[in-house]
């Protein structure tokens, strides 16, 4: 995207169509790609926000039932559907249309601290490994 505010982030794995910060908000916001399941999208989002490796992520399994969330998440309907939950201190979205929203309430209280994303940032990701 190339909205007024948004920084977009590097995804090194290649799961996420797009993925970036709205600089006015702190809201972090991605597409997956086609194939990744949403509760993979999930912890990958929040791995490239916190710089870190998916497996240092809070356990999906401790909060929900990740084979639920990809079965109501990843089967296309009709219906428009979305799912929210917090995990590792942020607030999460998932929906039907491949869209994930993460924000963590803390955060966007303090302003910049320093994290990815925050306005001037132009650290990459690609040396990350999961």
């Amino acid at each position: 995207m190339s909205e007024e505010g948004y920084l977009s982030i590097p995804t090194p794995d290649n799961r996420f169509d797009s993925f970036g910060r709205d600089g006015q908000t702190g809201t972090y916001s991605g597409t997956w790609r086609t194939g990744v399941a949403p509760s993979i999208a999930v912890i990958t989002a929040i791995a490239l926000i916190e710089e870190k490796s998916p497996l240092e992520v809070e356990a999906l399994y401790s909060l929900i039932d990740p084979d639920a969330l990809d079965t109501i998440i990843g089967t296309k309907t009709d219906t428009d559907t979305s799912v929210s939950f917090s995990i590792d201190g942020y607030g999460v979205t998932v929906d039907t249309d491949s869209q994930i929203v993460l924000t963590k309430p803390d955060r966007e209280a303090r302003g910049n601290d320093g994290g990815i994303g925050d306005k001037g940032d132009e650290r990459s990701l690609r040396g990350h490994s999961d």
